[in-house]
């Protein structure tokens, strides 16, 4: 059986709050953990990522430790 997943995060905001931060980061771990039992191949990051180059700068930091590829659409 082929088959293939992907993970959809929606307007993570990250704005320099500690509570978008962590559930951000959640996310980015409950990807890489389940990644092979899922078969996820890519993560769409859509929405609201974030604001000003210092929390662009620290999303895609956080975003760089995904296993699998990710693409950011902003909106």
């Amino acid at each position: 059986e082929w088959r293939y997943s992907f993970v959809v995060i929606a307007d993570p905001h990250i704005a320099g709050s500690a509570d978008h931060d962590a559930r951000l980061q959640d996310a980015i771990h409950w990807v890489n953990a389940n990644r092979e039992a899922e078969k996820i191949e890519l993560v769409l990051l859509l929405g609201d990522i974030a604001w000003g180059t210092g929390e662009v700068t620290r999303t895609r930091a956080m975003l760089d430790a995904l296993e699998v590829p990710y693409v950011p659409v902003i909106g």
